[in-house]
């Protein structure tokens, strides 16, 4: 059966023998449905994916998820299943997923989480002289596991000797003794 709906097409004028067609949905589907405006509540089963143009009452639409909504302009509070939570619009708070920011640094203040700095530390800090900045890095002959790791803290400080070597033991390994 193939239906090309006039205009303005409304349940009075489909015969009661059509009508027992889009009910059961017996040999009916979205696509017979080429022109005109439709209240798609009243055929069970029809998909928002099989609804592809025309004028369509989303209200009337049960389960029809905001995802499958491409085109046009329809308001969140006309979808029925849409829960409240999926309407915020703006910043999402950390209680749905987000970071409650507006800026990198307002969700990473928000979340607890720190940064380190961004500025390039310069050349590594060596025993006896002065970095300008915090750093921390490792030394270690990764080809020889079982030789030492040595990490050097460079505080911020004028003086050299607030550059403190710390030994980190090394994992044994198979044939390194």
């Amino acid at each position: 059966m193939s239906i090309d709906a006039p205009a303005k097409l409304s349940y009075s004028d489909i015969s009661d023998w059509v009508w027992n067609e889009f009910r059961t949905g017996v040999h009916f589907d979205a696509s017979q449905i080429t022109s005109g405006v439709f209240a798609v509540d009243r055929v069970p089963g029809l998909p928002a994916s099989k609804i592809t143009s025309g004028e369509i009452s989303v209200n009337r639409v049960p389960g029809l998820p905001a995802s499958k909504i491409a085109l046009g302009e329809i308001h969140v509070d006309r979808i029925p299943q849409l829960d409240a939570a999926t309407k915020i619009i703006g910043v999402l708070p950390i209680s749905r997923g987000g970071t409650g920011g507006t800026t990198a640094a307002d969700a990473r203040l928000n979340l607890g989480v720190s940064f380190p700095a961004t500025e390039t530390p310069g050349a590594p800090t060596k025993e006896g002289s002065v970095g300008n900045l915090s750093t921390i890095f490792a030394r270690g002959d990764h080809s020889h596991p079982e030789q030492t790791t040595i990490a050097y803290v460079a505080a911020p400080s004028t003086q050299a000797t607030d550059t403190l070597p710390i030994a980190l033991e090394s994992p044994t390994y198979p044939g390194s003794e």
